[in-house]
């Protein structure tokens, strides 16, 4: 008699952390009433058994009590090992080097602890993801990828919530990439609008490009967006250089994506129907950082 024998798929050779710095009150309540319940729907922490996920929280003085106490943390507890940690010393940092900041707090032990199987997803606090997102991360990386990048767009907050509220389920949060696209088009933020290439006419001041220098967004009629970005935010890195942390003083999609990995094993992801993350921004979120007249240069 023969016996049949089933093969059982190896154990995967990295483990994903998912990274979320946060602080403030309104981007605590961002992050556990809409972006965190996003992660909880289906496709996203319920799929990444197989990668061990841990959810790394990332806040400020004071602060990781409300966490720890929300009722979207003991939900994603049922998925993932989450663990909720203070970065000190930062306040008074800018807002993305102080990013930067709380991210390396939970870089550092995550590769203490995991070695070189350390796969690092770098979410926001405002960030809202659609539905098998994270699943596309890991399965990007299980496919050979070492890093995974693309864009997020911001929106208006108060229109970005109001468009939600339809798609909340039982804890959780489910949006297609296609219901987040049409968010974007329908209730663009003002940093998104400064992307956009304006001719003389449209820009108000005689003279054409945009307002923003690392996004240049076309808007194409009746389809969408296109975008060239000279800035790509690594949504997943699983580091080829042992223990390397962001540099600081610096957003982590600056240098950090090229010394952590080779860029032949970085997947682009260019069509937002592989995935999309949307950030809700308040009406004078980083104002400072668009320039008075547009460049075309």
């Amino acid at each position: 008699m023969s016996e049949k024998t089933s093969e059982q798929p190896a154990p995967p050779a990295f483990r994903l952390n998912l990274l979320v710095p946060v602080w403030g009150a309104a981007y605590l309540r961002m992050f556990l009433d809409y972006c965190l319940p996003s992660y909880l729907a289906p496709g996203n922490l319920p799929a990444l058994a197989r990668w061990s996920p841990v959810l790394w929280v990332v806040v400020g003085e004071g602060e990781a009590e409300l966490v720890e106490s929300h009722p979207a943390v003991a939900a994603a507890r049922r998925h993932a090992e989450v663990r909720v940690r203070v970065c000190r010393g930062a306040e008074s940092a800018y807002f993305h080097q102080r990013m930067t900041a709380h991210y390396t707090v939970a870089v550092a032990e995550a590769q203490a602890e995991q070695g070189q199987r350390a796969a690092l997803s770098f979410l926001t606090a405002e960030g809202v993801v659609s539905a098998g997102f994270l699943r596309r991360l890991a399965d990007e990386l299980e496919a050979g990828a070492r890093a995974v990048v693309g864009v997020g767009f911001r929106v208006r907050a108060e229109e970005g919530l109001r468009r939600l509220e339809v798609h909340r389920g039982d804890g959780f949060l489910e949006v297609d990439a296609r219901e987040l696209a049409g968010i974007v088009l329908d209730a663009p933020h003002a940093m998104t609008r400064a992307s956009q290439w304006l001719d003389a006419a449209e820009s108000g001041t005689g003279r054409a490009g945009n307002r923003l220098k690392p996004y240049l967004i076309f808007e194409v009629p009746g389809e969408g967006f296109l975008c060239h970005s000279f800035n790509v935010h690594p949504l997943a890195v699983w580091p080829q250089t042992p223990g390397l942390l962001p540099p600081p003083e610096q957003p982590v999609d600056h240098e950090y994506l090229q010394r952590a990995v080779s860029l032949e094993r970085v997947r682009y992801l260019t069509d937002s129907d592989d995935g999309l993350i949307i950030d809700l921004a308040g009406d004078d979120h980083l104002q400072d950082e668009l320039a008075e007249e547009p460049f075309n240069d």
